[in-house]
């Protein structure tokens, strides 16, 4: 049997094994607890993540090598980390200025705890499928009994796009925001409904965790959930006095990333990222149905993907209008099913070839580079959709759909090749040439290297090499931000730096700052110069924190002090109060 088709044998065994646990729980518990049912139900397709080694995907390996990347940085005690100096053969580049950095954050402290680098990304990628489904489990709980909710969980799990995410893409920023998209609407209609600072605290960080999760889906989900408030606003009747603690936790959250965000807008100018604004469609067939395996298998032989919606997602789909303007749902209901389903519209309107003129005037969104990440977006609401029915259909037909929600996706619950020789060993071998080799984030290479081939192929003998004159240069000590020299110079001299430069790099001569040049010399684009005069000098090349980096670090440390204040004032109370819960307002 084919290696392929023995984990399609394992991923159905995992899906039996999972099916008689929850039927002898639902068998022998008179009272249910639906969240253990659902932490069953996510199992099965994490199986095969924690096969030995690496498999052929489309960012593991890429993943590795930016989490080593961070860890490299964290433990020469920058943080926040921004300089990736261990990447790019040895020259670096500003990757953790504008990549999403909380997955890797994440990724190191389960590194730091003893798993090697490739095991902590496949957790992380395991921890953020189970949360996502328990966070859309808890914030349907605001409208829904359990089962309802159990529903909308778990179609919000087995969506197709969150399981190409999870083991085809492995797009790690995508699958750890797919757990704070539902936390900032459960914390935010919690904080609207009952005013607590802990309710406050909670959505200011699930609101910070997004914005770091990932650029595009935070940029895509934000407008929705503010109409997603407003209309709560209104229909609920409460007044713009009940949104302050909503608009006091949303500047909190923005203030808790503002030492990433802020940077990334600012920063952007000196990138090529401005130059590189293409959107990809996939065609609307993609969207309806796979060509592989009858349409059950969601990614080709060559690693082409479809983006489905999913089966049990369309059939959903269909008859949520009936509903709508049928039958007679509960007024709340109705809203935020009318709300989701709207929504769902305009998102699938914009995943279309046709909407390509607005993602040119629409601001920001047309640096998102491939349309199929509204999914991310779709599969929230499509989850909605489901959950807000259950009340409204025969269980046995919402059981039926379960089943075809979960056994339709079983051929996408494991991946391609697996490659059990690809280690941390073999990554820390190969970490230099990585970057070259499709590591490389070039949105965030520096605007002044070669737009054609911006990375380097192989790391320098030196670090610092001499240009012109006569003289001697020995490397004193080298981190991830600063590289310490001693020069003993016949002659004055032009030496190279061979580190690429970016705003923040900076050259000091005994204490001195002197001035950087940047080459301009084919297949050296970018890398920094500068001269040095004769005789013994020691030289430092440092790469330190901008003004709007500075700014941004106090923004973020100012806020994170507010958090801490609130929280402590409430927690005295709590103490005081003997564990009573005081209630700001009805």
């Amino acid at each position: 049997m084919l290696p392929q088709y023995k984990l399609v044998v394992v991923s159905f065994i995992s899906f039996v094994i999972a099916l008689i646990l929850i039927s002898i729980y639902l068998y022998f518990t008179k009272k249910k607890n639906y969240l253990w049912l659902l932490l069953l139900s996510s199992l099965p397709p994490l199986v095969s993540i924690f096969r030995q080694g690496s498999y052929e995907s489309g960012d593991l390996s890429l993943n590795v090598y930016k989490t080593m990347a961070l860890f490299a940085s964290l433990k020469d005690g920058i943080i926040p980390a921004n300089w990736a100096g261990t990447l790019n053969a040895t020259y670096g580049y500003p990757m953790f200025n504008f990549a999403y950095p909380l997955p890797y954050y994440l990724a190191s402290m389960f590194h730091l705890v003893g798993f090697s680098f490739l095991d902590s990304v496949k957790l992380v990628l395991a921890v953020s499928f189970i949360l996502s489904g328990i966070a859309m489990y808890y914030f349907l709980r605001q409208y829904l009994i359990p089962f309802a909710s159990f529903v909308g969980a778990i179609f919000y799990l087995y969506a197709p796009y969150h399981l190409v995410d999870m083991h085809f893409r492995v797009d790690i920023g995508e699958m750890t925001a797919f757990v704070f998209v539902p936390l900032l609407f459960l914390f935010s209609t919690k904080l609207l409904r009952s005013y607590t600072p802990f309710t406050l605290i909670f959505l200011a960080f699930s609101l910070a965790g997004l914005l770091l999760s990932h650029q595009a889906v935070s940029l895509m989900t934000l407008p929705f959930w503010s109409l997603y408030m407003i209309i709560l606003l209104i229909s609920g009747k409460y007044s713009l006095r009940d949104s302050l603690p909503i608009c006091i936790a949303t500047a909190l959250g923005f203030g808790l990333a503002s030492f990433y965000v802020l940077p990334v807008i600012w920063e952007l100018q000196y990138t090529l990222q401005p130059s590189m604004a293409q959107i990809e469609f996939p065609t609307f067939r993609e969207f309806f149905y796979a060509p592989w395996r009858y349409g059950f298998l969601f990614q080709g032989h060559q690693g082409e993907l479809s983006f489905l919606i999913g089966y049990a997602q369309l059939i959903i789909l269909i008859i949520t209008p009936y509903f709508l303007w049928k039958n007679p749902l509960k007024k709340i209901h109705k809203i935020i099913l009318t709300f989701a389903f709207v929504s769902f519209l305009v998102v699938f309107f914009m995943m279309q070839s046709f909407s390509e003129p607005l993602w040119h005037i629409i601001p920001l969104i047309k640096n998102f580079q491939f349309s199929y990440r509204l999914l991310s977006l779709e599969i929230f609401f499509t989850a909605i959709f489901a959950a807000f029915l259950t009340p409204y259909l025969p269980k046995k037909y919402m059981v039926l759909l379960l089943f075809i929600a979960v056994f339709s996706t079983i051929l996408n619950w494991g991946n391609r090749r697996n490659m059990p020789e690809l280690t941390d060993t073999y990554f820390v071998k190969n970490l230099p040439f990585s970057t070259y080799e499709g590591e490389g984030l070039t949105p965030a290479a520096p605007k002044w290297v070669d737009d054609t081939q911006p990375w380097f192929q192989s790391p320098p003998k030196k670090h610092l090499e001499i240009l012109e004159g006569i003289g001697n240069i020995e490397q004193l000590n080298r981190s991830t931000t600063v590289h310490t020299y001693r020069a003993s110079a016949s002659s004055s001299l032009l030496v190279q730096e061979n580190t690429l430069f970016f705003p923040g790099w900076e050259v000091f001569i005994n204490g001195k700052e002197v001035p950087i040049r940047i080459s301009d010399t084919k297949n050296q684009q970018g890398v920094m110069h500068f001269s040095v005069p004769k005789g013994t000098s020691t030289l430092e090349v440092v790469y330190s924190p901008t003004p709007i980096r500075k700014i941004s670090i106090f923004i973020s440390l100012a806020s994170l002090l507010i958090c801490t204040v609130l929280a402590s004032i409430e927690h005295k109370k709590y103490s005081i109060g003997g564990g009573a819960r005081i209630e700001h307002r009805k």
